[in-house]
């Protein structure tokens, strides 16, 4: 399982929403939302608040979801001597245990033109939806959950629910998809008492409904 997954604005410019890809002998699943060299940068925000003195600025990201149902960051290093950051390990549940649909990933998408990717040879682009994808800002909610179970109810035009099949061992992942009151959030340049008003984007690991730990680009 290697998918890319695509978006499609109002004016018909396509953008990078996320890519799943399954790695390993047993499934282990790694999302990512930006691509290396591309020009943008992450927040790393540990707490997910507006301000944190805790946020660093690195240049990529990815989140992994392991099989015994750890999920963390994994965040290059700053500068050499850095550990690998594996601070944020979150318990979940493990991947062959997931029955109903389980949300694991919160994407708030704000800058559109921060969205870039490579065109993937294996890529899917949701249904174009203008009255969603018309340059506000939305939420894309990524939920994992057992392949039997059928999409939850959507009768809303203004949201989306796409489903990619079989991304683990009876595993399905849908993307729910909806406008986001979200316009961006303070944060402090590190080694600096420099604040600054950032409209990036923002992913966090969904740990509990309304607790969530974020990185931003």
């Amino acid at each position: 399982m290697n998918q890319s997954v695509y978006f499609q604005d109002i004016q018909g410019k396509k953008y990078f929403l996320f890519q799943v890809v399954n790695f390993g002998r047993n499934d282990e699943l790694k999302f990512s939302f930006n691509v290396k060299k591309q020009g943008t940068r992450i927040v790393h925000s540990p707490d997910g608040s507006l301000t944190s003195e805790n946020d660093t600025i690195r240049s990529y990201a990815e989140i992994s979801y392991h099989n015994d149902g750890y999920m963390h960051y994994k965040l290059p290093k700053a500068k050499k001597g850095d550990k690998d950051d594996y601070r944020s390990r979150i318990k979940k549940i493990p991947l062959n245990q997931i029955n109903e649909w389980e949300p694991v990933i919160k994407y708030t998408v704000v800058d559109y033109d921060i969205c870039k990717k490579s065109k993937s040879s294996n890529s899917v682009l949701i249904p174009e939806n203008d009255s969603l994808f018309n340059r506000e800002p939305f939420e894309c909610v990524i939920y994992l959950g057992n392949l039997r179970y059928a999409n939850p109810p959507n009768n809303l035009p203004s949201e989306i629910i796409y489903r990619i099949n079989d991304v683990a061992k009876n595993v399905d992942l849908i993307a729910w998809i909806y406008k986001s009151s979200y316009h961006g959030k303070y944060i402090t340049i590190p080694n600096t008492t420099i604040t600054v008003f950032n409209k990036g984007n923002i992913v966090q690991i969904v740990e509990k409904r309304r607790n969530n730990s974020g990185v931003g680009c």
